[in-house]
């Protein structure tokens, strides 16, 4: 239950779970009833090596689940009770992933039951602290301990590690794109789209089991390049790097990286090539962001991650960029940039990725247009991405 996807896992996932008789460990913690201090034990998972909370699961004197499973009350609003306790008894606050899996218990009657699976990721925002920011909890073994001043330094510490991590994974993947095609890459021109773990730290994924991955289901199937191993992960080569008018480069990391790199062609094209005004095609730049995160979607779903992503999109030419909504009709110009970089972020987690991606395309649409200086209706929205997004 550690690395399904948690729209798959039923009651019957959690009994075949329990039925492995797994002891309540630093990963594991079993409730019969909905905890009193519930924050405690997330935030003490979150502090640590992150964990799965299993609500309605009584355990043996050994800490192992009791079989049957009795479940507890099933009631409107316990994934939003969760949810509550995550977002307000927690500070930084806690996002995790929350499932209600109902049963029917039999009995003189039936009885509608269910178990809430809570699982948590190790968190690089820790340290998290509750009972009004006065404690810091850790786990180890099956307890939930005070954490010491020194630990407490080394969680603030070991965040600030990950996000100088992130950062440098972004340049190196940079660096690569322009060491393997030459000074054919030239920012002035090049978009670039990147999904990255928050707060990356240790490799998600093996090399030879990324390889795989990334064999099963090539960029090739995305963009016009091919695979080839690199020292973290693979990359994916332009099969043309001659072309200056038009380039895509991607790579995939073991950290979790998914970086995407392309010639920003309708600019260039105008610019050096017709002396005209810079304008750049808003449907182009969906279609390329929504399969970039198709592709990352499948690749954090095979390997098993749920956590936590940041979303970025870059356009470093913008002073003065025209967005058009056809690359046909270049008179239809809804806005301009004014600023000299668009820079486009969105944190969320995998899940969310998974429940709510027509959502998160929308918002994205809507935030890239503001950019521009256009507001646009939903329905404009909703038009622009129908017309734009393929699905591979």
């Amino acid at each position: 239950m550690f690395r399904e996807a948690l729209g798959d896992i039923t009651f019957e996932t959690i009994e075949d779970f329990c039925k492995q008789e797994m002891e309540e460990s630093v990963r594991i913690d079993y409730k019969e009833d909905f905890p009193r201090n519930l924050e405690k034990t997330m935030s003490a998972f979150a502090n640590t090596y992150g964990g799965i909370i299993l609500i309605g699961i009584e355990e043996t004197d050994n800490a192992i689940p009791k079989l049957p499973i009795k479940g507890i009350e099933l009631k409107r609003g316990l994934q939003e009770r969760v949810t509550a306790i995550a977002l307000r008894g927690i500070y930084p606050p806690l996002f995790p992933e929350i499932k209600v899996c109902e049963f029917e218990k039999k009995s003189n009657e039936v009885e509608k039951r269910a178990v809430i699976i809570v699982r948590i990721q190790e968190s690089a925002s820790a340290p998290h602290a509750v009972e009004n920011k006065k404690r810091v909890y850790i786990r180890v073994g099956r307890q939930n301990e005070p954490a010491s001043i020194d630990t407490i330094l080394q969680l603030s510490k070991k965040r600030e590690e990950a996000l100088e991590n992130r950062n440098a994974m972004i340049k190196r993947a940079l660096n690569r794109a322009r060491m393997i095609c030459g000074n054919v890459v030239d920012e002035e021109y090049t978009r670039k789209i990147s999904v990255v773990p928050l707060f990356p730290q240790a490799p998600l994924v093996g090399l030879d089991d990324l390889y795989t991955v990334a064999k099963d289901r090539k960029f090739e199937t995305y963009v016009n390049c091919k695979m080839l191993p690199m020292a973290e992960g693979v990359l994916f080569q332009p099969n043309d790097i001659t072309n200056r008018n038009y380039y895509e480069y991607a790579e995939i990391s073991q950290q979790g990286l998914i970086y995407y790199l392309e010639r920003m062609y309708e600019v260039y094209f105008l610019m050096k090539k017709r002396g005209q005004e810079p304008i750049t095609d808003l449907s182009l730049i969906i279609t390329s962001f929504d399969k970039v995160l198709q592709y990352a979607f499948y690749f954090f779903k095979k390997i098993g991650f749920w956590g936590m992503v940041r979303i970025g999109l870059t356009i470093p030419f913008s002073s003065g960029l025209k967005l058009c909504l056809d690359e046909k009709n270049l008179e239809n110009v809804k806005g301009k940039s004014l600023e000299k970089k668009i820079e486009i972020n969105t944190d969320l987690s995998i899940s969310e990725m998974e429940e709510n991606y027509s959502d998160i395309l929308q918002e994205f649409v809507k935030k890239l247009a503001w950019s521009f200086g256009w507001k646009p209706t939903q329905e404009e929205i909703e038009h622009q991405i129908n017309k734009s997004v393929k699905r591979c």
